[in-house]
């Protein structure tokens, strides 16, 4: 119950910190659902898409790799949200996925942990755009970020429970029920 409480506090705190700056939602060119976020600690250095860590190893913690939490420290300025999700996949299936996604002419790449919660704290802007499907199955949904915590783990975020946790990133030792509900949603940079 305390957890809970203090989880709530953290998301309610975020909600009023951001609600004094000016990130938005907006529709681009072709459609593109984009968040600006400009108004917060941002970066214009293009992250990168990809990273060196498997499932079981860490990747390079420095700028050039997409897991570091180097690259967690700021936001991209502007990103654009895709509108689709994949569901049922470990940590380096999503990674690989977003790198190797290819609408629209490429340059995906999985969102970092703070990006992935700028768009927890958007999400009803989000939705009036079109970037629904969050809860997989109208359940709980575990979004998994490209940063890690460690060699084997992964920061998650929850989006029915408003959490967040560090868990395995190779999901093989969870419960196929439990598979279903770990997915991501890609983002692109956009210059």
């Amino acid at each position: 119950m305390i957890k809970s409480v203090k989880v709530l506090l953290g998301v309610l705190a975020c909600l009023m910190v951001t609600d004094g700056y000016a990130q938005k939602v907006f529709v681009g060119y072709n459609d593109q659902v984009i968040i600006d976020a400009s108004a917060i600690r941002h970066t214009t250095t293009n992250k990168p898409r990809t990273t060196s860590a498997t499932n079981t190893t860490g990747g390079r913690n420095d700028a050039s790799d997409i897991a570091s939490m180097e690259n967690n420290q700021w936001v991209y300025r502007l990103f654009e949200v895709s509108n689709t999700a994949s569901w049922g996949v470990d940590w380096l299936t999503a990674v690989k996925g977003c790198e190797n996604w290819s609408e629209n002419g490429g340059g995906w790449r999985l969102p970092t942990h703070k990006e992935l919660m700028l768009m927890l704290i958007l999400r009803s802007e989000l939705e009036q755009f079109g970037i629904t499907d969050w809860l997989h199955y109208n359940s709980f949904s575990n979004y998994w970020s490209a940063t890690e915590t460690s060699a084997t783990r992964s920061l998650v975020i929850e989006f029915k429970y408003l959490s967040m946790n560090a868990v395995s990133k190779d999901i093989s030792n969870f419960s196929p029920g439990d598979q279903s509900n770990f997915g991501y949603r890609c983002i692109r940079d956009i210059r």
